[in-house]
């Protein structure tokens, strides 16, 4: 009976030492601190460093830039125009460049037409029949049609070189102009005035003029 209570003892001992040994390790993994997420996100790592956006630098309007709006407009008719934020003036240069394009396909093609006609008809092959000979009878004349033909069409190529120089010259100034103020606080007053003016021989003598003067509100 005695050896049956020290087993007893021996065994609640041997519990007892292993509960304690279970607190203690359960106390030893609850003293252990996470960090929690939000403390995760706020680093030191910029993020907007990663950030990369191909159209920022290309479409700045801050500061505005002329030769950007020149260059713009000398690569892409229009696009000077849409970097100064004048939108409604790119079908007006579109329509331009397009009619004088347009004009020296025409021309182009009729003055071909003419030439070829004379060549044809001057190139001793009695066998050779230009197109135009029921209607242009005459060398001396189809030979005045060509060499006009011809003076059009490089008419048309040096219009159609002004308005690609007026859009890129058009663009310059707008962008010049991008952060001129013309809102309504300026105001523009004329007044006539009178000016005096001191000499030796008279005492006073004055001249009557317009005073202009311009002012913000």
């Amino acid at each position: 009976m005695f050896r049956h209570r020290i087993g007893i003892w021996c065994v609640l001992v041997l519990l007892s030492g292993s509960l304690s040994a279970q607190t203690d390790t359960i106390t030893t993994a609850d003293s252990i601190e996470f960090l929690p997420i939000a403390t995760l996100a706020d680093t030191s790592l910029d993020t907007t460093a990663f950030h990369f956006n191909p159209f920022t630098n290309f479409w700045s309007h801050d500061p505005h830039s002329v030769k950007r709006a020149a260059l713009y407009s000398a690569i892409l008719p229009g696009l000077g125009q849409a970097y100064n934020g004048k939108y409604w003036k790119i079908p007006i240069v579109y329509a331009a460049i397009g009619t004088s394009g347009y004009f020296i396909y025409y021309w182009y093609d009729f003055y071909d037409e003419l030439r070829t006609a004379y060549l044809a008809r001057t190139d001793s092959d009695p066998e050779t029949i230009d197109a135009l000979y029921a209607y242009i009878p005459s060398d001396e004349i189809l030979l005045q049609y060509v060499e006009q033909s011809k003076q059009y069409l490089d008419l048309m190529v040096v219009v159609t070189a002004g308005v690609y120089a007026l859009n890129i010259i058009d663009a310059i100034v707008d962008a010049h102009l991008y952060a001129f103020d013309i809102s309504d606080d300026l105001s523009m007053q004329v007044s006539p005035t009178y000016l005096p003016v001191r000499g030796f021989q008279t005492p006073q003598t004055g001249s009557v003029g317009l005073q202009l003067k311009f002012s913000l509100k």
